[in-house]
Parts: C-alpha cells; sequence; structure tokens
C-alpha cells in the first residue's frame, strides 16, 4: 500500500506514479480520491468524474485492502472513455462493434493512505483481456485450442478471446464453440475445473474449462483449453 504524507501534494504524487506503472498490458491507469473521483488518469483526461467500476473502488477504500477482481465491462462504456482505444481493441479481437460486446477487465484497486493512515484515495489499474493472452499459451504448448467465454447475466456465452492452433501450424482466430455443454458444467461448479471431449469442425479435443469468479463470487467468464486427440496419441505411444 502506497504510504502518502499530505493531501496537497497529491498532484506531484499521481503524476510520478501514472508515469511510472504504465504498462503495455494496462489500458486504464487513474488515481481517484476518497470519493472516487478521477484527480489523475492516463489517455483523455477525465480529472473530477466519478469513477467506481462494479463499486470495486468504494469497496477498497472502506476496508483499506487491495482488490484484485476480473469483471466485464462494455463497449459503449469503453467508447465513452476513450473511442480510438475500443475502436483498436476490437480490430485486435476481430470482434464486430455493432453486437455492442462486452470485455473482460481485470482491475486492481490499491488504497492511498497517508502517514496517519487516512485513506486519501486509490491508484486504479484496469487491463483489458486481448488476444495474445490466448495465443500465449498456445505457444507455450505449441497447438491446440484456448479461449475465454464471457457468461452474460441472460444465461448465454458470448466469445471474447479464442485461437485455435492445428498441428500443421494453421492458425483459427475466435474459433467458438458450438456446444456449449462445458462451459455450463464450468458456471455450475463455480471454480472448479470441469472436462469432455469436444469436436471442433474436424478435430477432436479433450477440453477443460473452469469459472472466472468476480468480486462478489459470481461467476463472470470461462477460461477453457483443450488438447487434440493426436497429440495424447502421440504422448501415449
Amino acid at each position: 500500500i502506497f504510504q502518502y504524507q499530505n493531501e496537497n501534494n497529491i498532484n506531484i504524487f499521481s503524476s510520478l506514479v501514472l508515469g511510472g506503472i504504465l504498462t503495455e498490458q494496462t489500458d486504464f491507469l487513474a488515481l481517484v480520491d476518497a470519493q472516487t473521483n478521477i484527480i489523475a488518469n492516463n489517455g483523455v483526461q477525465r480529472k473530477g468524474v466519478k469513477y467506481n467500476p462494479h463499486r470495486l473502488i468504494s469497496s477498497a477504500i472502506a476496508s483499506g485492502k487491495q482488490i484484485i477482481s476480473s469483471e466485464s465491462i462494455s463497449y459503449d462504456e469503453l467508447v465513452r472513455e476513450d473511442s480510438r482505444v475500443v475502436r483498436l481493441l476490437t480490430q485486435n479481437t476481430k470482434i464486430d462493434p455493432n453486437s455492442n460486446p462486452n470485455f473482460l477487465a481485470r482491475y486492481i484497486i490499491t488504497p492511498v493512505k497517508a502517514e496517519n493512515r487516512k485513506i486519501l484515495g486509490a491508484l486504479v489499474s484496469r487491463e483489458i483481456a486481448k488476444p495474445a493472452l490466448v495465443e500465449r499459451v498456445n505457444e507455450i504448448l505449441k497447438h491446440g485450442y484456448s479461449a475465454i467465454y464471457l457468461a452474460e447475466t441472460s444465461g448465454q456465452f458470448s466469445l471474447a478471446l479464442a485461437q485455435e492452433k492445428l498441428d500443421d501450424g494453421t492458425v483459427n482466430s475466435n474459433a467458438k464453440l458450438t456446444d456449449t455443454s462445458l462451459l455450463e458444467k464450468a458456471i455450475e461448479t463455480k471454480g472448479e475445473t470441469v472436462s469432455q471431449w469436444i469436436k471442433l469442425k474436424d478435430v477432436n479435443y479433450a477440453m477443460s474449462a473452469k469459472a472466472l469468479l468476480n468480486f462478489n463470487g459470481q461467476p463472470i467468464a470461462v477460461l477453457v483449453r483443450g488438447v487434440c486427440l493426436n497429440e495424447i496419441n502421440s504422448l501415449i505411444s
């Protein structure tokens, strides 16, 4: 937890922190006051705007403890923040913006305290899940299926990210499961890993899935990993 000497120097503190922590993975970084109003942020400036997604910031300020949570964020909300960034995001994920998609975001909220332990606000960082996340999995394991599905409030599933990498090196981006029974099982077990055989086009996969829970303990997404039958047979033989 950051220690901060007095409220008058908060602008100096914010410029140092925002400049030193922002990375390629972090798409939004902000310093907010104890009332969750933005003091400073990267990108399009939103000073004075109340910022409290999913009440995570107010919860961190109230408890004085860091919160790390995965949540969904809508396309419209991202457009209000920075339309240029969200256009690049939809291009990279190859998702149609006209479908008003939701995205998976990881928030880290760290309370900022004075030397007398008074909470002055919080440092907020957010990272939207990008294609590199599933691509890295397939790079490590050479080939297979890796995906993230969002669990919508309607009970349906929307594809956030996916990549299928075949034995011959062919890459299929956003390959989508037509059978969602595995995803449904993962939601039901709330954090336990479930597995089953699934055929994706002409390839048989041993697929495993696990629900990702948000700050309130509710399933927000499902992480999926598939290993093809040929790979399993080669390991056994």
